[in-house]
């Protein structure tokens, strides 16, 4: 078992390789509008691995990948504005979709943030990015320091959901809205039975996401107010293998 001394000794050595290839491989824009740090530990994010050999760019291409669904990033992500907070940044392929006169500063949260590619994302955008390797359901902020949490395709996929909305609404200040664009459980009683069959053999092939999570209830049930939100199904894929829904959320 490795001690507390050796983790913390690993993480250091992560976080300066991590500014040694900003120096080295991302000079310029990415390299000074990027910083990182480490509040977990290295840990893999096994889906997003597997899938991306498996299928590549072709992934995306495709649709097989819920970023790119018509009520995705693209509508939501642009109402977001002051100080913002990304769960599940992963590769960083939101920062495009914001507003760049809306941010007034950016916290991308990750469990395993690939940092090169966000670094490469960051090129594309004209604000400050800061990237923290955190779980979603303890996070380092502060009480309501946060104008705006962004969720896309992370709820649907995080263990404790219940606490993942506890601590979104503690860092949320009065008035913070919560943005989402997630996959969950189907309207029809008949392919939520199916899907409340099939989840626990999908969350391990799929490595922790859910069929069946009820997203309205989950973020109404939290105390949020839904200011807009709109169901569909998505392209693609089966009804059974999740509904999306997106829709934005206020912190009254």
């Amino acid at each position: 078992m490795r001690s507390k001394g050796d983790q913390s000794f690993k993480v250091q050595r992560e976080k300066e390789a991590f500014d040694k290839r900003l120096m080295d491989n991302e000079k310029g824009d990415a390299a000074r509008n990027t910083c990182y740090r480490n509040d977990n530990g290295p840990q893999k994010d096994r889906f997003n691995e597997v899938f991306d050999k498996a299928l590549g760019q072709q992934r995306f291409d495709l649709g097989l990948y819920p970023g790119n669904f018509l009520l995705g990033r693209q509508h939501i992500l642009p109402q977001a504005s002051g100080d913002i907070l990304e769960l599940g940044v992963r590769r960083g392929r939101n920062l495009p979709f914001y507003k760049p006169q809306n941010v007034r500063s950016f916290v991308g949260v990750d469990h395993s943030p690939n940092v090169r590619q966000i670094c490469q994302m960051a090129r594309k955008v004209n604000f400050p990015v800061e990237v923290v390797a955190s779980m979603p359901d303890a996070l380092s902020l502060p009480n309501e320091s946060m104008d705006c949490v962004v969720s896309t395709y992370t709820l649907c996929s995080v263990k404790h959901p219940q606490k993942v909305m506890s601590e979104i609404w503690r860092v949320l200040r009065p008035g913070g809205m919560l943005l989402f664009c997630e996959e969950g459980r189907h309207p029809s009683r008949h392919v939520a039975f199916l899907q409340d069959k099939l989840t626990p053999l999908w969350r391990r092939f799929s490595f922790g996401r859910s069929l069946n999570r009820n997203m309205f209830r989950l973020i109404s049930g939290a105390g949020f107010k839904m200011d807009f939100f709109e169901m569909d199904r998505p392209p693609l894929k089966p009804p059974i293998l999740g509904y999306h829904y997106a829709g934005i959320a206020v912190k009254l």
